[in-house]
């Protein structure tokens, strides 16, 4: 059984512990804020409703340019974003307009989105177009596949979310908290409440390669859990969910090369259950979460 220290010593090794320990502290970070507004099942529909995305632009950029990667970091990113946020949009307008909740329209969203992908995907599979081997990856995510321009990409998106948040914060915050108070603030709902909503689909989406559409919602919904038992404001929930992200995406990654052929992202959600039960059992009696 390889030790931590030869693990990290490999470069390809640390290329992975990289890319999945910014997925782990970009989606956990971000998935507070869903918690937050009771809606963390949003982190399953972006995943879900990223794959018609991932496929459309794969095609797209297989059809335009036969010389491009099509299932490169930067494709896969743009395709994801664009269904994800049109996935988060949909299910909240319909919510918002008619007498049908925000569960169910969440639910038929997810349906939605992922019956359109998966016909994308077999008419990726029962064409002819080159480098469309392992596409069916993306649903699982394979941490191993990660290139160096992947992990860039990651960096730069992580970098982008956190900066964005950090100028936005305290709007952000009153807007999960009270969006009645917002609007009487005079905070701009409908300018910031899509910003809000795409850094979230886009700590999500960035994921997609080294986790897959089906594995992100751990991502996004386990490390909040485990951090709400032990956080008592917002900053503290958020900085502490994206330490239990970037915790379980190195101890996982380690796990599975030291096991052997054990998947990275299966393995890092197994890390996060862990610590979500560990967290429930020792975490301190603490009063709700305020702003």
């Amino acid at each position: 059984m390889i030790d931590f220290v030869e693990f990290l010593s490999e470069f390809a090794y640390r290329r992975i512990v990289i890319g999945t320990a910014l997925i782990g502290a970009c989606s956990g970070a971000m998935g507070a804020f869903l918690y937050l507004r009771r809606q963390s099942l949003m982190s399953d529909v972006i995943g879900h409703s990223a794959t018609p995305g991932v496929m459309g632009a794969f095609l797209l950029v297989s059809a335009v340019s036969a010389g491009f990667d099509a299932r490169s970091m930067p494709v896969i990113v743009v395709g994801a974003l664009v269904t994800g946020l049109l996935s988060v949009v949909l299910a909240n307008r319909v919510a918002d307009t008619t007498r049908i909740g925000i569960d169910a329209t969440m639910a038929v969203t997810l349906s939605l989105f992922l019956g359109g992908g998966l016909l994308l995907l077999q008419v990726i599979q029962r064409s002819r177009i080159r480098g469309k081997g392992g596409i069916e990856e993306l649903m699982f995510g394979n941490a191993a596949t990660l290139t160096n321009l992947d992990v860039y990409t990651i960096a730069v998106v992580t970098v982008l979310v956190a900066v964005v948040t950090a100028v936005l914060w305290r709007p952000f915050t009153v807007i999960t908290f009270d969006p009645v108070l917002a609007t009487v603030a005079g905070t701009r709902l409908k300018v910031l409440s899509p910003v809000l909503f795409g850094l979230v689909v886009l700590a999500i989406v960035m994921g997609v390669k080294a986790v897959g559409l089906i594995l992100m919602i751990a991502f996004a919904v386990f490390p909040p859990a485990a951090a709400r038992q032990f956080s008592k404001t917002v900053g503290g929930m958020v900085l502490l969910s994206g330490v239990f992200g970037v915790v379980a995406a190195v101890v996982g990654s380690y796990f599975s090369v030291a096991l052997g052929k054990v998947p990275t992202g299966p393995m890092i959600v197994v890390v996060l259950s862990v610590i979500v039960v560990v967290s429930m059992i020792v975490a301190p009696k603490r009063s709700g979460v305020h702003a």
